[in-house]
């Protein structure tokens, strides 16, 4: 028998407002038996800290969260891994196998990765990226992949980034960018340069209702080769 539903309001990292949370929902779960440190804060294990109520602020909502820096998509991002054993992009990623969904992946894995370091270590969690960089590790990277300059006959529109570390430049990147909806792939990379391109022939899928108006792309392919190897874009020089 499950235990009875018990909502507390939590406050998070940048929310104005505070979210209710089951906390029972994670009371007594498999998936955290031996996190032995999160049992405590949260006061399903016997120990001289759990005597204590959890603290609460003037809203009377529970301040744990916010005082680790846990957002609450963060928070998401970690109760979909506990309690429905899902990752968000680990589907997406295992149907296409492209590195865009790859690199989407692994943020959030490391966005976990840090949740769970702040709620005392979750060892179901350790033992699933020790895994899944273990059989990434073993894959043989392909280094045979076409570059911009190897394209001799234009076939490709083509982007270059350059990655900086910063999971956020690189989702704006890949969705207003390089969208691989709208045709784009990376072709492979170089350290931190990533290829992407797109066939010049390539046809869009119309976009909304029968009667919507797409926006008008016939700019795009001007798009090719503005790139350099720095991620910067390469200045035209004008004809005198």
């Amino acid at each position: 028998m499950s235990d009875p539903i018990q909502l507390e309001l939590f406050e998070f990292q940048n929310s104005i407002t505070p979210k209710l949370v089951n906390i029972n929902a994670f009371k007594n779960l498999e998936q955290l038996k031996n996190a032995r440190v999160f049992n405590i804060l949260f006061g399903f294990e016997d120990h001289s800290f759990t005597r204590k109520p959890l603290e609460k602020n003037d809203r009377d909502a529970v301040t744990l969260l916010k005082d680790l820096d846990i957002s609450y998509n963060k928070w998401i991002l970690f109760t979909n891994f506990i309690i429905n054993n899902r990752i968000e992009g680990l589907e997406s990623y295992k149907k296409f196998k492209d590195k865009p969904r790859y690199n989407i992946l692994t943020n959030n894995l490391n966005d976990l990765d840090k949740i769970c370091n702040k709620l005392g270590g979750i060892p179901v969690f350790d033992k699933f990226i020790e895994e899944f960089y273990k059989e990434d590790k073993n894959k043989t990277e392909n280094t045979n992949f076409m570059k911009p300059e190897q394209d001799i006959d234009n076939n490709y529109i083509w982007m270059i980034y350059n990655d900086t570390g910063q999971s956020y430049d690189y989702r704006v990147f890949i969705n207003t960018i390089c969208s691989p909806d709208r045709g784009w792939t990376c072709s492979g990379n170089e350290s931190n340069i990533y290829y992407f391109r797109k066939p010049r022939n390539i046809i869009i899928p119309s976009m909304g209702p029968p009667d919507y108006t797409p926006p008008d792309s016939g700019d795009e392919e001007e798009i090719g080769h503005e790139f350099d190897e720095q991620g910067l874009p390469i200045e035209e020089e004008e004809d005198l």
